[in-house]
């Protein structure tokens, strides 16, 4: 069996299914794509779908978060869903990966400085969503204040004793939770990152559930080079050095996300897709588990850039739907 996940690292979502591909304790291979617009090997790969993440079973692509955790729920080893919380946990992950996950991501964004933000993204995510940086600062406060309130109640389920809010072992209500403290620390937004430091359990539990990503990751792809041959959209079944071994047989997509999301349809509709990432062997990159995987890339690693420069369609859409919410 192979598994591969379409991501970048600073993706919350994504952040979560790498927590649950450690639980499962399987081996799994990452390829990094880009932010923003053009994907064509993601699009390649899924039929038109091209938001974060994408996971990648063999031949079956699961488009969306909810899809995969599903995916891997199926495969062999420990349960997403351990007791006593069970799947009682998947209402807490729905909780966490909507409003909690909205005021997380949209006051940690609108608490960071001007000019924090590449014009770049801010252009594309205007044209595409709407996005307006000087309204969601205003929005910030609020948002923060829902932040502390759900953080202040995860501290509180804490203070009996249990090590995860599934009890004994971590799952997926640990994981969807976990993403939107882990981002708040990881952009070092001042505001949401003054809610973390007043609550001591969960810092703790911070400590155990990042621990779940000692999983063993095989290799790392990157993207090909952004030359004019890649800016072009990709046809399905496009050579283009080399791609995945197998054609795509099943797609598959949330059910929520093809009624939501038109766009998504294609994903599902398409059964002969093949991905197009190039495999250049280079000198080994430590992994987050063995320290010893074998990077694969496609080009050299792209310099340092801002930390909003690697935050995703889905993200942001989410946080522009809210904010349009509120100001309705």
């Amino acid at each position: 069996m192979t598994i591969v996940l379409h991501h970048y690292p600073m993706s919350p979502f994504a952040e979560m299914v790498r927590l649950a591909l450690g639980r499962k304790g399987v081996d799994w291979s990452s390829v990094i794509i880009p932010n923003i617009l053009p994907k064509p090997d993601l699009v390649a790969l899924t039929g038109g779908y091209a938001r974060t993440p994408v996971l990648q079973i063999d031949a079956d692509i699961y488009c969306d978060s909810s899809a995969a955790i599903d995916a891997l729920e199926a495969l062999p080893g420990p349960t997403l869903y351990p007791g006593p919380l069970g799947q009682a946990g998947r209402m807490i992950a729905s909780f966490a990966g909507g409003s909690l996950f909205l005021a997380s991501v949209g006051g940690s964004m609108g608490g960071l400085p001007p000019g924090a933000v590449p014009q770049a993204f801010i252009d594309d995510r205007k044209a595409r969503m709407g996005l307006d940086m000087a309204s969601l600062m205003t929005r910030a406060p609020h948002l923060v204040a829902q932040f502390g309130a759900a953080m202040a109640w995860l501290d509180l389920t804490l203070a009996d004793g249990r090590a995860y809010v599934s009890g004994d072992e971590a799952g997926h209500a640990d994981f969807a939770l976990y993403m939107n403290a882990w981002f708040a620390r990881l952009v070092q937004a001042p505001q949401t990152g003054a809610v973390l430091d007043a609550l001591p359990a969960a810092a703790l539990w911070m400590g155990r559930v990042a621990a779940v990503t000692a999983t063993r990751r095989r290799s790392t792809r990157r993207p090909r080079s952004t030359s004019r041959a890649s800016r072009r959209p990709t046809p399905a079944g496009t050579s283009i050095r080399r791609r995945a071994s197998a054609p795509i047989s099943a797609s598959r997509c949330a059910t929520r996300d093809r009624a939501t999301h038109p766009s998504k349809a294609a994903c599902c509709a398409s059964t002969r897709a093949k991905s197009s990432c190039c495999a250049t062997p280079t000198t080994s990159a430590r992994s987050r588990s063995t320290g010893r995987a074998s990077a694969m890339r496609c080009s050299p690693p792209p310099p340092e850039r801002s930390i909003l420069q690697l935050i995703g369609d889905r993200e942001v859409s989410e946080i522009l739907t809210v904010g349009k919410r509120t100001a309705a």
